[in-house]
Parts: C-alpha cells; sequence; structure tokens
C-alpha cells in the first residue's frame, strides 16, 4: 500500500494525540448519569452473576441460564467489575473503549491509505458521528464486533493482501475471538468484504487481454490472504481456537447449549430470519441517521467517487464498504445498528473528500454539504434556545451559554468555509460538533434522567417498600427488564410464568408482593370484576403505553 513504509512524523503524532484527547473526553464522560435501558441490563446482570457465583461459563439472569450471545462480551465486563462491582460504568466500558480504538483504527487505514490529515479526518468524523457516539456508550456486544471487524480489515491492508504470515495469522485469528463477542456474523461480514475486494480486482482485470496463464497467476495474486501456504497455516490456528472457544464451555458445564445458539442466531437468522425482517432498501434509511450529522458530506463524497476511484487506495476502501453493504442486505434479518461496521468506511471516503477539497475546493456539492451542516448547527442553537423559553422540566443554565455560542459558531463556520480560511471554518465546525455532543452526554443526559421515571427509580422504591419482607413471599410474574434485577440487588427472586402458579401463590402467601409488567396480568389487574391485584407502587404512566412496572399485592 502507498503509505507502508513513511515513517511517522511530529505532525502524524499531533494528529493521533488530538484524536485521542478528543475520544477521551467524549467516549470516558458521564457513562454512569443515564440508568441502564434495554438490552444493557441483560450484560450487567449476567456479569454480576458471573462474579458472584464464580461460574464464568454459564451466564444466569435472576438464577435462570441465559444462553443469547456468545461469552466473551460479557467476560469485557469483568476486569473492570471485580473490585467495586458492576455498575453502569463498568458495563459499558468496553464499548466505549472499543469506540474509542474503532476511531483510532480509523485513522491508521486512513493515514496508511492516503495520508495522516485524511485518517485524523476520518477519525474525528467517526468520534462525532451521533450514532457511533451513542452505540460506544452503550452496553452491548455490537462495538466490540465492530472494533473486531476493522481490526482484521487493518491487518487486510497491513499486509494480508501481500500474504504476509504475521498478518494473516492477525485477520484469523482476530477473527475467530471476535465470533464469541456477537457471533461468527463478524468474522463473516469480514471474509465476504475481503473475497469482494478480490474478486472484483480480478473482473477489473478481464477488461484486458489476459491469457488463462496470466489471469490463474492474478487469481493466485489477490487471494494470496485465502489459498497461500500462510494463508492456510494462518486458517487452521484461526478454526483451532474458534473450536477451542466454542466447545471450551461446553468441556467445562457440560451443556451444548452454547452450540445451537451460534448456528441459531448467525447462520440460520441470515438465510431464514425468525425476527427483525425488513425490506433490504432499509439500510439506505439507516445510513442516513447513522451517518449524522454528516449525512450531507457523506452524500456529498459521493459525487466524486470516481476521483477516489482512480486510485488503488481508494478503490480497496470502496470496495470494502460496499462489501459490508451487500452482505447485510443479502441477510434477511436486518436492523437498523447492525450497519454500524459500516461507518468507519463511510467516514474514510468522507474524510479523504474534505481532505481534498480543504487543498482544492474543487466540489460545488461538497462545499454546499459543509456549510449546510455548519448552518445546521446555528438552528440547534435556536432550538436550544426554544426548550430553555418553552420547557421548564429540561430548562438548565449552560443552555444560555450553549445556545447562543452554537448560533455564532455556526454561522462563523458557514462564513469562513465560503472563503480562503476554509481550513479553520472546518476545525470550528468540528470543535462546535465535539462541543455540542459532550454537552448532550454529559449535562443534557443528566437533565432529561432527572425527569424519567426510570427502573433504577422503581427499583429503589421497591427495595424501601419490601424491606423487612421475607423474600419467599416476594415473586416475580413472567417477563420483567433484566435492567430492574440489577437494580433490585436481591440475590434470586423466585419467578412465576403461569397464572395457574399465580394464584398458588396467592393460596400460599395470602400477603404476598408480586412485580409484574402490567400488560402480562390480563384480567388480573385490568378486568374490574375479577381484579385480584391492587397497585403498591406503579413505575410509570403514560397515555399511549399505559402503565408499566409495578409492585402489586392481592386484594382482600
Amino acid at each position: 500500500m502507498k503509505m507502508s513504509h513513511i515513517k511517522w512524523s511530529k505532525e502524524d503524532w499531533l494528529f493521533l494525540g488530538l484524536l485521542v484527547f478528543s475520544g477521551c473526553t467524549i467516549m470516558f464522560t458521564g457513562l454512569s448519569i443515564r440508568s441502564l435501558w434495554g438490552s444493557e441490563g441483560r450484560w450487567a446482570v449476567i456479569a454480576r452473576e458471573m462474579i458472584e457465583s464464580g461460574n464464568y461459563f454459564m451466564p444466569t439472569i435472576n438464577g435462570m441460564l441465559y444462553f443469547d450471545k456468545p461469552l466473551l462480551s460479557y467476560w469485557a465486563i469483568v476486569p473492570f467489575s471485580l473490585k467495586g462491582g458492576v455498575t453502569e460504568l463498568t458495563t459499558r466500558l468496553p464499548s466505549a473503549i472499543a469506540g474509542m480504538c474503532s476511531c483510532i483504527i480509523t485513522f491508521f487505514i486512513g493515514r496508511r491509505l492516503f495520508d495522516a490529515k485524511t485518517g485524523f479526518i476520518s477519525g474525528m468524523l467517526l468520534l462525532t458521528t451521533v450514532m457511533f457516539l451513542f452505540w460506544s456508550r452503550h452496553a452491548s456486544a455490537d462495538m466490540l464486533n465492530l472494533l473486531f471487524v476493522w481490526l482484521m480489515f487493518w491487518f487486510f491492508i497491513a499486509g494480508g493482501i501481500e500474504g504476509r504470515f504475521l498478518c494473516l495469522l492477525a485477520i484469523y485469528s482476530i477473527g475467530s475471538i471476535g465470533s464469541f463477542m456477537k457471533g461468527p456474523i463478524g468474522l463473516s461480514v469480514a471474509l465476504f468484504s475481503m473475497v469482494f475486494y478480490s474478486l472484483f480486482c480480478i473482473f477489473l482485470k478481464l477488461h484486458q487481454k489476459f491469457s488463462f496463464s496470466e489471469l490463474r497467476y492474478e487469481f493466485f495474486e489477490k487471494f494470496k490472504w485465502l489459498i497461500s501456504k500462510s494463508a492456510l497455516i494462518s486458517l487452521c490456528i484461526g478454526m483451532l481456537i474458534f473450536l477451542i472457544l466454542l466447545l471450551l464451555p461446553v468441556w467445562v458445564t457440560g451443556s451444548w447449549e452454547p452450540v445451537p445458539l451460534m448456528w441459531r442466531e448467525n447462520i440460520e437468522r441470515f438465510f431464514k430470519p425468525f425476527d427483525h425482517v425488513e425490506p433490504a432498501y432499509a439500510y439506505i434509511k439507516h445510513i442516513v441517521v447513522f451517518t449524522a450529522p454528516w449525512t450531507l458530506i457523506v452524500a456529498a463524497s459521493f459525487f466524486r467517487i470516481h476521483i477516489i476511484w482512480k486510485e488503488k487506495s481508494g478503490r480497496l476502501i470502496i470496495l470494502i464498504s460496499m462489501g459490508i453493504l451487500i452482505f447485510f442486505m443479502l441477510s434477511g434479518s436486518r436492523r437498523s445498528y447492525y450497519i454500524l461496521p459500516l461507518i468507519p468506511g463511510l467516514m474514510i471516503i468522507a474524510g479523504k473528500s474534505i481532505r481534498d477539497w480543504l487543498e482544492h475546493p474543487f466540489s460545488k456539492a461538497l462545499k454546499i454539504a459543509l456549510v449546510s451542516t455548519s448552518i445546521s448547527l446555528s438552528v440547534l442553537g435556536i432550538v436550544l434556545i426554544y426548550v430553555y423559553i418553552k420547557f421548564d422540566d429540561f430548562r438548565h443554565i449552560s443552555e444560555v451559554i450553549l445556545s447562543p455560542f452554537m448560533l455564532l459558531m455556526g454561522i462563523f463556520s458557514a462564513a469562513l468555509l465560503f472563503t480562503q480560511e476554509r481550513i479553520k471554518g472546518f476545525v470550528f465546525m468540528l470543535l462546535s460538533v465535539l462541543i455540542l455532543e459532550l454537552w448532550v452526554f454529559n449535562i443534557g443526559m443528566a437533565v432529561t434522567e432527572k425527569q424519567r421515571i426510570s427502573v433504577r427509580w422503581f427499583s429503589q422504591e421497591v427495595k424501601k417498600t419490601i424491606q423487612g419482607q421475607e423474600k419467599k413471599r416476594v415473586v416475580i410474574y413472567r417477563d420483567v427488564p433484566s435492567s430492574l434485577i440489577f437494580y433490585l440487588h436481591m440475590g434470586i427472586i423466585k419467578e412465576i410464568h403461569t397464572r395457574e402458579g399465580l394464584m398458588d401463590f396467592i393460596s400460599q402467601y395470602p400477603d404476598g408482593l408480586v412485580i409484574a409488567d402490567l400488560k402480562n396480568l390480563e384480567n388480573l389487574y385490568y378486568d374490574r370484576e375479577s381484579q385480584l391485584l391492587e397497585p403498591v407502587i406503579i413505575e410509570k404512566k403514560d397515555k399511549k403505553r399505559g402503565e408499566i412496572l409495578a409492585l402489586l399485592r392481592f386484594r382482600e
């Protein structure tokens, strides 16, 4: 590759330092402000129960086996939680670290393929992409999966293409380990994209007059990473690592459940989806959302894709990105955040376009996109002023400072982008976005959290109410959020899943208490003629969703 032998300069190290400083500032601050929500509770509860039981091969929620994701994404939380226990911070730290490392890898790839400025711009664009930042601050396996995918791409670009043994060993070893973060989906998308790149390069050669022997030579050259001696040795080592990680839990626990889980969640779901079914074109809509606030810039970059394509390095990142998109469009099961591994590739393409434009402003489309993005920051400043005036519950003194700052910085950076000071204009725009997002994920999140009647609040109220009660007199009826189990932190609470079981509990403990999601109670609560339960605490009342979690007791 173009940059393989260029030594690091002081400027390169400065760019990397700025990226790491910015990333640490925005990735690792305020991780514990927001209470756990959605699937985050699963990771928190499983990690805590692993630590408390000492069994790291049997993931449980409230003592019940829960094989949904491979073990490594849960294990990633454990080292941070051994001393102070599992918290919101320690649960989210693995995702935040993965997000930070992904930005650094994006810088490395951008620098290697093009130059350090392209790498820095690409890394900063990725860092400040809202949905990437959101998922980097969210406890799940998705950012870990993204990191391992792009680690494979990094070693592919760094020497895997040429068949270098150490790079190939890293590719297949990383892919095997990464398969136990979210599943083999990460390994599959990386290998698919590499095959797509290699086949497309051979296809481009077919336009030239080639003899069969020359075409055969070209095939082996492009697929050195897969069919060379070094590749086969590395592949065997990778398969061995995969089998060890797959069968180790089976050997330790005696349960084969993780094996069919791996098949069902990755192979079966890809070809015969049993949930999350969306049309293939839905990913176009998701890309628009997942590239914000740089959506217009990414779109404008495609107006000059033919220029980037002319460079071998540009062709590589375009084809890898195309491979990722095609892979997910071919999959039958589709969700918005599945597209996350595509975002670094799009940011490198956008970073290259911006880098070229800042040197020579040849693209009107890119200029319009940059100016429009700056102006949108001013609009957000106006929105903040409106929120401060109109909504007492979401009012914070920092909005008085941030609103005029965003308004003026948006106008100022847009004006500079029209002049010869376009580099300063881009820097001010990038800085404004960074400051805005830092505010959103810290102060803004804290203000919003105060207004939420969350599971954390509900759990605290339940614990106060049932304090002193025998644990056997408290049950959970059917499914409740894992985050509720996490915040209650009462050890294993008995679960009842049938109406008959609940009736038996009533007869045994007439003064017992039931924790439930009211939508699961049917006529036990909602039908006034046969109502058996009355609320003690209700988590939330919402006009659209109705009451949700509740602590209930039996009517006399």
